[in-house]
């Protein structure tokens, strides 16, 4: 996967030629790279102290697409990192999962994030420096990543033990299963599994029931079970837009 971050909130978004930023109550900053030239960087932004400090505010990740190429200036044989596509032209959204999963943004607690709070890289483009420069003290948690972690990353690794939830499935016609909702705490559980679900902790799912343990009701399937990598950061979703531009070789940086 190689891309970044996207979507501007609350905080005026200033023009981001090079880089990820996250805009808002929580921030970070990173780039991505890669052996041939590609990767992203994200930097989330803390937008707190523009607001009460009662305020429940958001978290955006902006980032961009770099590669290391040839630009005006240079000598003929020079390469440096250069702007290449933001992010928000990749349709990453506001994702609190995949933040938590990937760096360790508004954590959960539920992940080991695959890149969190790295810094970023000695080389990183001017571009991707002025844009940081510019948040200040606003901006926190730089980190970078690159595109032989992403490749190295193992998308079937599930959650921590303990973000064990119960999924509800749908069983079809021809007996497979299909996912309705991954994480439920219902009254329709409470019938299936016989607990009183307004009084057990469903932080404690994971202490009650070993993960794949099932019950069903009717045609309604309920599993405890763990969300993988996978699931957060799905293969057809905005991030592999982000992979496919990095796999022809970059980095990006992201906040």
């Amino acid at each position: 996967m190689a891309a970044a971050i996207g979507t501007v909130v609350t905080v005026p978004r200033a023009r981001i030629r090079s880089g990820v930023h996250a805009l808002v109550d929580n921030g970070l900053v990173g780039t991505f790279r890669s052996l041939n030239g590609w990767g992203w960087a994200v930097i989330p932004v803390d937008g707190s102290r523009r607001r009460s400090e009662n305020a429940r505010v958001g978290t955006t990740i902006h980032g961009c697409v770099e590669c290391r190429t040839w630009a005006p200036g240079l000598a003929v044989e020079e390469r440096r990192w250069q702007a290449a596509i933001d992010l928000s032209l990749l349709g990453v959204a506001r994702d609190y999962e995949a933040f938590d999963c990937l760096f360790g943004v508004r954590s959960s607690g539920n992940w080991h994030p695959i890149a969190a709070e790295r810094g970023l890289p000695v080389d990183v483009s001017n571009d991707v420096v002025a844009q940081l420069d510019g948040w200040g003290e606003v901006a926190f948690g730089v980190t970078w990543l690159a595109w032989t972690d992403v490749i190295a990353v193992d998308w079937s690794e599930p959650a921590l033990r303990r973000a064990t939830d119960i999924a509800q499935y749908r069983r079809l016609e021809d007996g497979t299963l299909t996912l309705v909702h991954r994480s439920v705490w219902s009254r329709g559980f409470a019938r299936a599994a016989g607990v009183d679900t307004l009084t057990v902790d469903p932080d404690r799912i994971a202490e009650l029931w070993n993960e794949g343990t099932e019950w069903r009701l009717g045609q309604t399937v309920y599993r405890a079970e763990r969300a993988r990598r996978r699931d957060v950061v799905p293969p057809d979703g905005p991030w592999d837009r982000v992979e496919r531009h990095a796999a022809a070789g970059g980095r990006a940086w992201a906040g």
